[in-house]
């Protein structure tokens, strides 16, 4: 059965909808990604203030990086819960 020109024209509002969609879709997911890296990254400045007032003895670069992995990976809440009483 051959489609008619009133076939093709619905078929053709379908397919520039669907291309809208996944334009908008690409679009949604690097709103997403720049969230989450936000997200990630929103306790630096508070955390980099709070260092700034007060004295730290003296550590290796080393020992620096594995502080600043274990709140980045555990969480400053899971980090203190084991520091404070």
């Amino acid at each position: 059965m051959v489609k008619t020109a009133r076939g093709t024209n619905k078929l053709d509002a379908i397919q520039a909808e669907r291309s809208r969609l996944e334009e908008r879709l690409l679009q949604l997911a690097e709103e997403e990604k720049a969230a989450r890296e936000a997200q990630a990254d929103a306790g630096r400045e508070a955390f980099l203030e709070a260092l700034g007032k007060v004295k730290i003895p003296g550590m290796t670069r080393s020992q620096a990086r594995q502080l600043a992995r274990l709140v980045s990976d555990r969480g400053a809440e899971a980090v203190l819960e084991k520091f404070v009483e």
